[in-house]
């Protein structure tokens, strides 16, 4: 909003009018504006929404709800070449992730050198399968139904 008043201030400016002077049709051209850009932005949000579910990774094509290793090479930027053993972090809040062994899941056994996890706002039950993460220092599970952290 601030871009866009400062624009339509320096649009008013390079008119002949005085800039100190603004006549109603001014304020009603602005108003104008105002009700378009507002009327773009929701149109922008749409867009911005799908672009943003476009570009971020989800956690599987297979199986909604589990962290598959496709999910995680994606969310740490892993070329084809490089191996998920590289990944030292994985972050994937508020994916509807439900489950973190199974079908479909990555091999947490193959993830030695995470160091940090993220994982709240999922729905998970169990955590056992962290267990392997060797190398792990930092732990966020917030918001999820876990009752039970002992190993």
């Amino acid at each position: 909003l601030k871009a866009f008043l400062s624009c339509a201030h320096r649009e008013h400016e390079a008119s002949e009018e005085s800039p100190r002077l603004m006549g109603d049709d001014s304020v009603d051209s602005i108003r104008a504006q105002l009700l378009d850009w507002a009327t773009q932005v929701d149109d922008e949000d749409a867009v911005v929404q799908e672009a943003h579910e476009a570009v971020l990774p989800t956690p599987t094509t297979e199986r909604r709800g589990v962290l598959s290793e496709d999910f995680v090479r994606r969310q740490a930027d892993l070329l084809p070449e490089e191996e998920v053993e590289e990944i030292t972090s994985i972050v994937a809040n508020s994916f509807g992730i439900t489950s973190l062994d199974g079908n479909g899941t990555i091999e947490f056994l193959r993830l030695a050198n995470v160091e940090v996890v993220s994982l709240s706002n999922n729905a998970l039950v169990d955590v056992t399968p962290l267990t392997y993460l060797t190398s792990l220092t930092e732990l966020n599970i917030n918001f999820n139904h876990v009752q039970d952290l002992s190993p």
